[in-house]
């Protein structure tokens, strides 16, 4: 499928991956920065044995989508961990 180039079909889909982004991982609070990369900075910070095992306060990538697969591998950690 070709991709479109078009700035606001491209704004409204950032604006769902967001918002399906943030719904899925509650824990994290996602931000935009002006020079487009996305941050994700956890609501609470790890616990030293979150910290430990790879948890981190706080993730920088330069789109949603890598963001996103950032934060699945945050929420497997994150998981793995409590059950510790």
């Amino acid at each position: 499928m070709a991709s479109s180039s078009c700035p606001e079909h491209e704004n409204d889909l950032n604006e769902h991956k967001l918002s399906v982004i943030e719904h899925t991982y509650p824990a994290w609070r996602i931000r935009q920065w002006p020079n487009d990369m996305w941050t994700a900075t956890r609501i609470t910070a790890p616990t030293p044995g979150q910290a430990a095992a790879g948890l981190h306060r706080c993730i920088l990538q330069p789109g949603l989508d890598a963001l996103a697969a950032v934060l699945c591998q945050q929420l497997y950690i994150a998981q793995m961990a409590t059950q510790y």
